[in-house]
């Protein structure tokens, strides 16, 4: 296909193109574990598109102010209370040029401006209660939790994936793909897919694909973006570490899941790896119960668990809840940290201004029993730098490269105290989901697909 040129102006995103953004003021990390480290296991469980207070700002003001959250946001110069959320997610802009409109600047009051959360309902101004998330509010009660991680840029759902595995953009502008018109046959949102997104300062579409050192992979040819290593065959396989990546599937009524974190490199998708590494959101579970859980796991959910906007908050959590217990049911507890996380800001109100180069303040739990149980790290991190580099941490290995932001980004050591005595596994459970969001989701069932993120 010809490439579109398009001279839209960059507004102020320059940064944005460059190899990744490291932490303004993260914690060096050492490449050597503690000594004795029992954690064997990392689990990620990656969802979609909330911030911190939108998700906890109430559950640290009830519990004494215990972490930085309000019940309150900026309506410009109005202060108004956030109000409690609906289960189902409403569905706000949180674009690139969005995200940048609701931090207008970082006065941070921005957010009743965007498609989705204007006037009466300002529906970007509300947040969760013990009943929304109640899986979620009793993890991060009992374990810790991180109340000053961002996303690693203010982009959207695709290019926060490709970050997890490269810690940059390689040039990409960070808006999620879309379809190329006459072009079919392509799943998902990576190498093999029918889809182009915004590349390079002037904005010109290619394949949502990071090319081989050869130069080969995009299923457009032609492609101008360059071969970046990434962590997955260069840290992780390159290393004898066992790895799944739990959404990387294949389904033929729905495609390749569009979260997949590997499929928009060709050094994984096409690839021996993605024959022994792909596997479906639900396989984690079988993995954990037949004893089969690789070293580090990787789950992003199929759209109706992802918690995203048009999506149920009760059954998202009710997910992450099953994926905790099974873990707190197996041989693999004793040995495992797993890291609950969120990718963009969705775009829910937060208070707290990023730091340069970063995306909006989003949830993190660590629950392990080795996790200080109600701890609140405070140190500054970038969710894609520092999952890679906690791996890094625990296993004791080297970097993605010796300039890639992975290395020197804080870990989250501090939410972790090895020498306590082991946590015991805490009781969560399945709600019911609402009859009025079953009955919008019968009713809407393009939320429960991946062109939901859109």
């Amino acid at each position: 296909m010809r490439i579109k040129i398009i001279t839209v102006a960059l507004l102020g995103l320059v940064g944005l193109f460059v190899a990744g953004v490291s932490p303004a003021t993260a914690v060096s990390r050492t490449s050597t574990p503690p000594a004795g480290m029992p954690i064997q296991h990392v689990v990620v469980i990656f969802q979609e598109n909330h911030t911190f207070d939108n998700l906890f700002g109430a559950m640290c003001v009830q519990q004494g102010n215990r972490c930085n959250g309000v019940t309150t946001g900026q309506v410009g110069t109005t202060t108004v209370p956030l109000a409690p959320t609906t289960d189902i997610v409403p569905a706000i802009d949180h674009s690139v040029a969005g995200q940048v409109k609701a931090t207008d600047s970082g006065r941070m009051d921005g957010f009743y401006k965007l498609q989705g959360c204007t006037a009466p309902t300002y529906s970007c101004y509300t947040q969760a209660g013990p009943t929304s998330v109640p899986n979620l509010w009793a993890l991060a009660t009992k374990y810790a939790i991180s109340d000053n991680t961002y996303s690693q840029t203010p982009v959207m759902s695709w290019a926060q994936h490709m970050q997890l595995g490269s810690m940059t953009l390689d040039g990409f502008y960070g808006d999620n793909p879309v379809p190329v018109a006459g072009l079919s046959g392509g799943t998902g949102w990576g190498c093999i897919s029918n889809d182009h997104a915004l590349w390079g300062p002037l904005k010109i579409w290619v394949a949502p694909c990071v090319p081989d050192a050869a130069g080969g992979g995009p299923r457009i040819a032609g492609s101008p973006v360059p071969y970046v290593p990434d962590f997955y065959d260069n840290v992780l396989a390159a290393n004898g570490i066992s790895y799944g990546m739990y959404g990387a599937y294949y389904d033929a009524g729905t495609g390749e899941n569009i979260w997949c974190p590997g499929c928009m490199f060709s050094t994984w998708e096409h690839s021996s790896q993605k024959t022994t590494t792909a596997k479906h959101p639900k396989d984690i579970l079988t993995d954990i119960s037949s004893g089969q859980l690789p070293q580090v796991s990787y789950v992003t959910p199929l759209p109706k668990n992802s918690q995203h906007n048009t999506d149920s908050l009760i059954t998202g959590d009710n997910w992450i809840g099953s994926i905790v217990s099974a873990v707190q049911a197996s041989q693999y507890w004793a040995s495992t940290a797993i890291v609950i996380a969120y990718d963009d800001c969705g775009c829910f109100y937060d208070h707290v201004v990023p730091p340069a180069g970063l995306g909006m303040r989003t949830p993190l739990v660590i629950v392990s029993p080795y996790a200080k149980s109600g701890y609140v790290d405070h140190t500054q991190a970038a969710f894609s730098v520092s999952v890679q580099a906690m791996i890094e941490w625990i296993f004791g290995l080297p970097t993605l490269t010796a300039t890639t932001p992975d290395n020197g980004a804080y870990p989250w050591a501090n939410a972790f105290d090895f020498t306590q005595v082991p946590l015991s596994a805490t009781s969560l459970k399945t709600t019911e989901v609402p009859q009025s969001s079953l009955r919008y989701l019968s009713s809407h069932p393009a939320s429960q697909l991946a062109s939901a993120d859109s």
